[in-house]
């Protein structure tokens, strides 16, 4: 199957996080908008100051199948001593280069026009389900954001 994908889509490969929900067709990102260098992540939408400036969310990564980058970053994330897999990502050297809309954390504005909706965290969580709900039933009920 991962093959098939790979032909299909050039030899690029995009990783989602499960709580991603994707409201637009997000086909740029292994078309005009696939970076050169292999690897795309986008800035982590944490407000100035919060983090290092270029600081990356790995909710969303898009790669060149067979990018050896990808097989050092999940050895390193087994022997990091930083927090998870973005912040070693971040500390081997990527850095955002994909526009913010592929991967809107849900604290930001303007959620409706983003393509891909990061619901991270608990509250994020409750908002996703809350959501397949009501896609599920058509019953919508009071958002628990």
């Amino acid at each position: 199957m991962l093959s098939h994908a790979t032909e299909t889509l050039g030899g690029k490969v995009f990783w989602l996080d499960a709580d991603m929900e994707v409201q637009a067709d997000i086909s740029p990102l292994w078309g005009e908008l696939f970076p050169a260098s292999g690897l795309g992540t986008t800035h982590d939408g944490s407000p100035p100051g919060k983090n290092p400036p270029g600081f990356i969310n790995s909710g969303l990564v898009v790669a060149r199948h067979g990018l050896n980058f990808i097989a050092v970053w999940a050895k390193a994330c087994l022997t990091a001593p930083v927090r998870g897999d973005q912040e070693v990502l971040y500390a081997l050297g990527a850095r955002c280069n994909l526009p913010q809309t592929y991967n809107h954390v849900r604290q930001l504005p303007n959620r409706e026009q983003a393509k891909v909706v990061h619901w991270w965290g608990d509250d994020g969580k409750a908002e996703l389900r809350w959501r397949l709900r009501v896609g599920a039933t058509g019953n919508p009920t009071d958002s628990p954001a």
